[in-house]
């Protein structure tokens, strides 16, 4: 379970995120969740179509959103349980 807003509809989502730009100044992206089909918004911003042949697979065959592994290499880094 995630502690996101979901919205039924792209439409709300996309609403939401006007909202949040009109009052916050914040712009944000609307997407549809993989896991509860429901929409969320983001503050990143989506890769564009040429990209997404590119993505990579992590070693959980989870895709990241950015194209990076999700696994980092860091010093101390701790993996989230996911």
């Amino acid at each position: 379970m995630t502690n996101k807003i979901m919205y039924a509809h792209k439409e709300q989502a996309q609403e939401a995120a006007r909202r949040s730009y009109i009052d916050r100044g914040v712009q944000l992206w609307v997407y549809v969740c993989d896991s509860c089909h429901t929409w969320h918004l983001t503050s990143r911003a989506p890769m564009k179509e040429s990209l997404h042949g590119l993505r990579r697979s992590s070693p959980q065959g989870r895709n990241s959103w950015g194209g990076k592994p999700i696994l980092s290499r860091k010093k101390g880094f701790k993996p989230r349980n996911h």
